[in-house]
């Protein structure tokens, strides 16, 4: 399959004939310009790929928190002010300890 600017490809399975083009969304390649995008996500799933870019921990005490949709692009730049954008976002109560532990609660 050759691919054209602004296309993806996805697959049905393993086949290879089974390969389509598609246009490409803006999530999917969202990382190349350092950003992280979602759609109506649980803000603990938002959080959880986030973590991946900060040494920190980020932690929410409430599953219902957790599982709030979100939606939003953001800079992975400040990992913390995200999580902070998120918590004002959602009602949650942000707690910072040392720098490199983030809890939302409500």
């Amino acid at each position: 399959q050759v691919l054209q600017a602004g296309q993806g490809l996805r697959t049905g399975g393993l086949m290879v004939g089974d390969a389509r083009a598609h246009p490409a969304a803006a999530a999917d390649f969202a990382w190349a310009d350092n950003r992280l995008v979602f759609a109506d996500q649980p803000l603990g799933m938002v959080l959880a790929d986030l973590d991946r870019y900060w040494p920190g921990m980020i932690w929410v005490r409430d599953a219902r928190l957790a599982a709030l949709p979100v939606s939003g692009s953001y800079r992975l730049n400040d990992p913390p002010a995200v999580v902070a954008a998120l918590a004002v976002a959602t009602g949650a109560q942000l707690s910072s300890y040392g720098g490199h532990l983030l809890i939302l609660s409500r």
